[in-house]
């Protein structure tokens, strides 16, 4: 006979969530993920003046504004092209891959290390979430060293976003046109010595960090799949080419993977909200007229969490996706595949970081200024942190008449659509083995593999929130 286990809420992770699973014979046969916010942010955005979008849609998250910031900008951009310099372009690129490098670094030693390293025997890391911490000694203690020196170096990235944005998070320099702050050399020689420092950090410590974690877990390396398929909408574009991407966009289906063409897919989404707490909709809705009315209660549903779905297929989205796509990482899909192509991808992208500081052209333009239009519709397309971010915004008579966002948790956490297919990460935690049902720490480290940020997913919260609980019935 199967076995309910609900953990409510899965702890370090950004926003509030809940899993309920089923075990039967040691290990999960379904799971049903929970997004227990409302975002009303969409409603919020309606009748604005589109040009506040790249700053109130950073409001979406702490973690990873910039991203919302950059998606934002590029949908005005899509409803009124212009021309945008060289500089200014680069200059979103600095910001946002500074903000990559804080949330990657914060992620691995502060959301992950604790899962694997056994933390020092003080609040809050006890009691401990398992007994299984397989570490030698020696190396137990190296990591612990370096989650303390994690919680300075991440503040260097938050600067090298604020050097050029003003602060961080939430940065002011991020427009359709540009970026607000021109490239003195000051703020330049800054941002690249940060950028170096992180390139040491990453290459030395946070590598061989993971490294030590994947061989003393091989096992976490053949469980946590799900469906295989990925998608990537691609990451720092160089041209007024969507497709011109250091990251290239790419889809995964089938073990095949193939081009994604940005051109198409204006409306090339659709969400259902069959097990989500929204009102029906007439049929699957393609994102810029998709509505967000509540319907708390629902029968049948457990989420606050739309389910998108690419050709009608869930999709995974993320560094691993990023990284497989452009064929750097092809090791497999797991629990610890995941978080080794996050740290990989970590490094890669504080190298272009700091390339990118000594090819700033100092005097010349670094943003163009931007008219709104009358009537318009565009589509952003950006990977965040956590992967594929779409915006989608309709503007009449000049202001916002329309507003939708997908997020890359909104993806990786969404509930069975209406054909019963569960959400990708639903999917991958089938067949995860379960120990200890009264502290199920596989399938919460397959979870935080994610990196799961449902304060992106959805926004409002009661003030009745749910207590920790890890409830067996």
């Amino acid at each position: 006979m199967a076995q309910k286990i609900l953990v409510d809420p899965v702890t370090r992770v950004e926003g509030h969530m809940s899993v309920e699973i089923e075990v039967a014979n040691g290990e999960v046969i379904d799971a049903r993920v929970t997004s227990s916010l409302f975002r009303g942010l969409e409603k919020i955005f309606e009748g604005r003046d589109p040009r506040d979008m790249p700053y109130f849609t950073q409001r979406i998250c702490g973690f990873c504004p910039v991203s919302h910031g950059v998606a934002s900008a590029n949908a005005l951009l899509d409803a009124n092209p212009i021309e945008v310099p060289f500089n200014g372009r680069l200059l979103k690129h600095m910001m946002l891959a500074a903000d990559y490098l804080m949330d990657h670094i914060r992620h691995f030693y502060f959301l992950i290390v604790p899962d694997y390293v056994k933390m020092p025997e003080v609040s809050p890391f006890i009691p401990y979430p398992t007994k299984d911490f397989r570490l030698p000694s020696q190396v137990n203690s190296t990591l612990l060293e370096h989650y303390m020196e994690g919680l300075d170096i991440q503040r260097r990235a938050d600067t090298m976003v604020a050097t050029f944005g003003g602060k961080s998070p939430h940065t002011h320099g991020v427009y359709p046109g540009g970026c607000s702050m021109p490239p003195h050399t000051h703020r330049v020689l800054k941002y690249r010595s940060h950028a170096l420092e992180l390139v040491e950090f990453i290459r030395t410590k946070m590598i061989p960090d993971m490294e030590a974690i994947a061989k003393y877990y091989p096992d976490h390396f053949e469980f946590g799949g799900g469906y295989g398929n990925m998608f990537s909408f691609g990451l720092f574009q160089m041209s007024e080419n969507l497709q011109d991407r250091v990251f290239k966009p790419g889809v995964v289906l089938n073990g095949t993977t193939t081009e994604l063409d940005l051109t198409t897919l204006r409306n090339g989404f659709s969400e259902d909200v069959s097990h989500a707490w929204y009102q029906e909709e007439p049929q699957e809705t393609e994102p810029v007229n998709s509505t967000t009315h509540i319907q708390y209660g629902k029968e049948g549903a457990y989420t606050w969490t739309k389910a998108p779905r690419y050709k009608g297929k869930p999709m995974e989205t993320g560094p691993l996706a990023r990284l497989w796509i452009k064929g750097e990482y092809n090791n497999g899909i797991s629990t610890l595949d995941r978080q080794m192509a996050r740290v990989l991808e970590t490094l890669k992208i504080a190298e272009h970081a700091a390339t990118w500081a000594t090819e700033l052209r100092p005097g010349e333009p670094h943003i163009a200024p931007w008219e709104v239009p009358k009537e318009a519709f565009g589509a952003g397309f950006v990977d965040a942190v956590r992967g594929g971010l779409g915006h989608w915004v309709k503007i009449r008579n000049g202001k916002v008449a329309k507003y939708q966002v997908i997020t890359p948790t909104t993806w990786n956490n969404s509930p069975r659509d209406k054909g019963g297919q569960r959400g990708p990460m639903e999917q991958a935690l089938i067949g995860v083995p379960v120990e200890n049902p009264a502290s199920p720490i596989e399938v919460v480290r397959t979870i935080h593999s994610f990196d799961p940020c449902n304060a992106c997913a959805v926004q409002v919260i009661t003030p009745k929130g749910p207590l920790p609980q890890f409830r067996i019935y």
